[in-house]
């Protein structure tokens, strides 16, 4: 039935209905072994149609299609998001930082260096990214119930899963302010405190 039902008892029997199915276990392969299979049967009731051999893999790769387009849809989706994200975290630092540029010239010249700048930048995005981050957690906890359809003997709210996330929400937000926090080092202090 699906490898996310539960099997319940079953009590088999000889069968005399209409349909039938006939499940054949070989170590050659199962496609070698149809033609061979549809002989016999043939041989013994001429009647009997032979239709849906399939091997098992087939089987169950056909009960998992639904629930894979849906998964891979919501990977691209995810993924889509995530670049988003990136890309507005580079944008809004993209402008923060050339509004503050005579801020980071200023702090140059009185002696900051450009690891510090860098940090600094980086740490504030942190403070900015960490709390949408745990909101974003808080978000998905409350939904995880609608989530488990998709998933099969796991939690939805499993804490490794979204730690996971987290880390990697992280690693995003961190490597797209890294490209604007290099900028705003390179920031030449002379032209700073002319323009001031």
């Amino acid at each position: 039935m699906g490898l996310d039902v539960d099997v319940a008892p079953t009590f088999y029997f000889i069968s005399s209905g209409p349909v039938m199915a006939l499940l054949i276990r070989t170590s050659a392969e199962p496609e070698q072994l149809l033609a061979s299979v549809r002989e016999t049967i043939h041989r013994t009731d001429p009647q009997v149609a032979v239709s849906h051999a399939k091997t098992l893999e087939q089987y169950v790769s056909e009960s998992l299609a639904r629930r894979k387009l849906a998964l891979t849809i919501l990977g691209l989706f995810g993924g889509l998001s995530a670049f988003l994200t990136a890309a507005g975290i580079y944008s809004v630092l993209v402008c923060s930082v050339h509004a503050r540029r005579r801020e980071f010239g200023v702090r140059i010249a009185v002696g900051a260096t450009t690891t510090h700048i860098t940090s600094m930048i980086l740490r504030e995005t942190a403070i900015i990214a960490m709390p949408g981050i745990g909101l974003g957690a808080m978000f998905y906890l409350v939904f995880a119930r609608f989530m488990k359809s998709f998933v099969y003997k796991l939690s939805p709210s499993d804490p490794v899963s979204i730690l996971a996330v987290g880390v990697l929400l992280s690693v995003v937000a961190l490597l797209s302010a890294w490209i604007p926090a290099r900028r705003a080092s390179a920031v030449d202090p002379g032209e700073s405190l002319r323009a001031e």
